[in-house]
């Protein structure tokens, strides 16, 4: 299993813990900074270089991140820096992008092969981080699309979305959005308040029995 993080000290860490659990694995480290990495052919050729000889049947695309570019992510465009908007795009979609390229070829060789592309509910769009979300969304399309042209079975890839959040807020119908009652019974020019068809019902049975 090779492990990828910018951050050495963390990944040793991480590699460590790992061994001790699983001994009879085989652990090895990639430092990269994705958000920052040089975008060229021979900075990518280079990353990949100790791994082309090694039997790699998956790689999973899990890097992206917002709050490691900005401790403000969330703000108009306008708002952002030119520096700070080439690393997100760099980080989220750049990065996975082009080491997905780089490592096709060895994944057609240790085939079947499999590419795990880790989503994100951003994808969706999101106030006050558009930029994020259009960067979430362009990976997704473009990985797909790019993977169907280029990489034929054997090598096989899926999107794993983001897990949601367990809990949910419950919406309320109130006076501006219809309740269930109301699209059944046809009432979608207006929306009234909630209660009104019960109330109307129950005037309709009162008139029938007097």
């Amino acid at each position: 299993m090779i492990l990828h993080s910018r951050n050495p000290a963390k990944l040793d860490a991480v590699a460590a813990s790992l061994k001790s659990s699983f001994p009879a694995r085989t652990f090895r480290t990639l430092v990269a900074d994705a958000a920052r990495f040089p975008q060229t052919s021979a900075a990518y050729d280079q990353l990949v270089a100790p791994l082309c000889a090694l039997n790699i049947t998956m790689l999973v695309n899990n890097v992206g991140n917002v709050g490691a570019i900005t401790e403000c992510p969330m703000r108009l465009l306008a708002d952002w820096e030119a520096e700070e908007l080439e690393a997100l795009v760099n980080l989220n979609v750049s990065f996975s992008l082009q080491l997905t390229r780089v490592m096709l070829p060895v994944l057609k060789r240790c085939e079947p092969a499999l590419i795990v592309n880790c989503g994100s509910v951003a994808a969706a769009g999101l106030p006050y981080i558009a930029t994020y979300s259009g960067t979430k969304a362009v990976c997704r399309r473009d990985l797909q699309l790019v993977l169907h042209l280029t990489s034929p079975p054997p090598v096989h890839q899926v999107l794993v979305p983001r897990p949601r959040p367990r809990t949910r807020r419950k919406l309320l119908p109130n006076h501006r959005s219809p309740t269930r009652r109301d699209w059944r019974g046809g009432n979608t020019q207006q929306s009234r308040p909630r209660g009104h068809l019960q109330n109307r019902r129950r005037d309709i049975r009162q008139s029938n029995v007097e």
